[in-house]
């Protein structure tokens, strides 16, 4: 469990550490001063300086920061190599190129992880490609008498048995479920596999969970052969992007419902992850294996892309507001309002943080 809390610390601080390289690298490349490249937020733990730029990292590794010559309103105002002496155009370069970035290192990750091997169940089209195929429980039904007992989709599936010593050992999903089918009537004890620790269950199927067919008796688990199934270079990349774009449009389709409720007051925050939750999760994925790690740091690099978009005032996306009014309006946001604006942003990120670490600890109670 330590390990894998630290190989999740690691990838959280590398999403950052690739988000702040991009508005790093773009001010650089076009000649803006940088004055901190920070890991983390204050308090400070360390830092080093080299040239014009200090490098720190933080305590609270839940974010990160890069500091950019001129970037506050009426700072650097008439000096060649601050932000605000830049176009318009080259705001928004450095203010976009975190965001892209992460979304770059999505994709990287997950077309990385369909070359290592992605767990896939069988089918008529790959059955001659997965590798090491078992039986693994995929779904449960809520309420279910597997679900009640614990079960889990991801749970391996090692033995079946009617008795404490008569175990049917299953080769196969259909010869599972044959078995389940055939011994309806009895408690069934189910031996499984959990993140490499052994599991015993017992449930006994019940009749009410099937719409189709109500009388008929069930656990209320789906089971499927699931191996590990490799892809060559070209094909990683395509179903990496596959699953890239599925990823982008679910999550951007996510964050405009979740903020369209909570203008209409309807939000469900039980349903979002604050850092507690993330943390929990991450640190689950690590253990169950590298391949699930880089698929979840892919998707929370996804999310951290999209959270930068949103036009509030600290964000990227806020930057992206302010470069748009100004450059339509011709003229400077003022400092005391662009101070005022970034105030009011952080207090509603805070807000949001708090409210959603709040249902992250009450889902843990």
């Amino acid at each position: 469990m330590i390990l894998a809390i630290v190989l999740f610390v690691a990838a959280l601080a590398i999403l950052i550490l690739v988000h702040e390289a991009g508005h790093f690298f773009v001010a650089k490349l076009f000649g803006i001063r940088v004055d901190e490249f920070a890991i983390g937020f204050p308090p400070r733990l360390a830092a080093v300086r080299k040239g014009e730029t200090e490098y720190s990292i933080n305590l609270i590794l839940f974010g990160g920061f890069v500091r950019i010559f001129g970037e506050q309103a009426g700072e650097g105002e008439r000096d060649p190599r601050s932000f605000s002496a830049q176009s318009r155009w080259v705001q928004a370069a450095v203010a976009v190129a975190g965001i892209l970035m992460n979304f770059i290192l999505a994709w990287l990750l997950i077309c990385i992880v369909y070359l290592v091997g992605v767990p896939t169940a069988v089918d008529a089209q790959n059955a001659g490609q997965v590798q090491n195929p078992k039986v693994t429980i995929i779904d449960t039904i809520p309420g279910s008498p597997a679900a009640n007992v614990g079960l889990q989709p991801g749970d391996v599936l090692l033995a079946l048995g009617t008795g404490t010593n008569a175990f049917a050992s299953s080769t196969s999903s259909q010869e599972a479920t044959a078995f389940i089918e055939a011994h309806a009537s009895q408690s069934i004890l189910l031996e499984i596999s959990r993140n490499g620790t052994d599991k015993v269950f017992l449930a006994m199927p019940q009749a009410g969970f099937l719409q189709g067919d109500p009388a008929r008796k069930i656990l209320g688990v789906e089971l499927a052969d699931v191996g590990i199934m490799h892809y060559s270079l070209a094909g990683g990349a395509v179903a990496g992007s596959e699953l890239m774009w599925q990823e982008t449009l679910g999550t951007a389709i996510g964050l405009v419902t979740f903020f369209k409720d909570i203008f209409i007051g309807q939000a469900n925050f039980s349903d979002v992850a604050g850092p507690v939750g993330i943390a929990q999760a991450g640190t689950q994925a690590a253990a169950m294996g590298i391949a699930d790690l880089l698929l979840f740091a892919a998707f929370i690099s996804i999310n951290l892309a999209f959270i930068n978009v949103l036009p509030i005032p600290g964000l990227d996306g806020g930057r992206l507001l302010f470069i748009a009014i100004e450059g339509i309006g011709r003229r400077e946001i003022s400092a005391r309002i662009a101070a005022r604006a970034t105030v009011f942003g952080f207090a509603l990120i805070i807000l949001l943080m708090i409210v959603v670490t709040y249902h992250d600890v009450v889902r843990l109670l």
